[in-house]
């Protein structure tokens, strides 16, 4: 018997511009586009739901999701299912959901003892590659899911609303296709963690950050700033990030957290 628990909605916008794997909506610097006011909405062509965009900056709209419809633009998104040339015991394609108004809820699927969900990305990275049953040769890995969206410099956000249940983790990330393959970030990239959602539960705090190398003994990051969960009217949240070459500026609902310049990487 499988439960779908109570629901992780997501309404997701992008502004970005960076290497990237989970987004929903992505703007461009470009410079005929007019600025936007810091902390205002602007409406932006044919997005649903007007965005908050850093001024001083003219952005182009690059990449979105509004989530209309009734299925998963799988034009735009994959599945990560795979960890390291198996399938993971926690990932799974079940549980993802359109409601028809705008809004995709991502589900946590309980079977007996077991939890599973579905992770959602535009990309894939070294650790998401599948085992070739086929194989015959030393490499044991088969091949990567073809990029859907891939992108470099921007901003990028999501809305959503985030689980109240201990224990539960909802992230927006975005993520280098070779972190780790490289102590350099210059080479190997970073991973961007633009809002985690595991502390409010026990310490009402939300995270963000970088970090790079890898994730084992050569991993290294600033440290994440922990800023204080505060409700909203309406419980939609904002998370965004400006990612520059000078380095990146964290948001959350329209403030400014905290900022990470590559100035600063060592």
């Amino acid at each position: 018997m499988k439960e779908y628990l109570t629901k992780l909605m997501k309404k997701i916008i992008m502004f970005v511009s960076f290497i990237i794997f989970l987004v929903l909506a992505a703007f461009s610097p470009q410079k005929e586009k007019v600025s936007a006011t810091e902390g205002k909405d602007r409406p932006n062509g044919n997005l649903q739901t007007e965005s908050i965009l850093p001024s001083g900056k003219q952005w182009q709209l690059v990449w979105h999701d509004e989530f209309d419809g009734n299925t998963l633009d799988t034009t735009k998104w994959n599945y990560r299912l795979n960890f390291w040339g198996y399938r993971s015991p926690t990932f799974t394609k079940e549980g993802v959901e359109l409601d028809g108004d705008g809004h995709l809820r991502i589900n946590l699927v309980r079977e007996g003892d077991d939890f599973y969900s579905g992770h959602l990305q535009t990309g894939s990275n070294t650790f998401d590659i599948p085992r070739d049953p086929d194989v015959k040769g030393f490499w044991p890995f088969g091949a990567k899911q073809p990029a859907k969206f891939m992108h470099r410099f921007g901003y990028y956000e999501i809305r959503c609303k985030l689980p109240k249940n201990k224990g539960w983790h909802a992230a927006f990330w975005l993520q280098s296709p070779s972190i780790g393959a490289h102590p350099d970030p210059r080479y190997g990239g970073v991973e961007c963690d633009i809002m985690e959602n595991y502390r409010q539960h026990t310490e009402g705090l939300t995270v963000c950050g970088c970090l790079w190398g890898g994730y084992g003994k050569e991993g290294k990051g600033y440290g994440h700033f922990r800023f204080p969960y505060e409700e909203t009217t309406d419980g939609w949240h904002t998370y965004a990030v400006d990612w520059s070459p000078e380095g990146y500026m964290f948001y959350a609902d329209g403030k400014l957290i905290g900022k990470q310049m590559a100035s600063d990487l060592h």
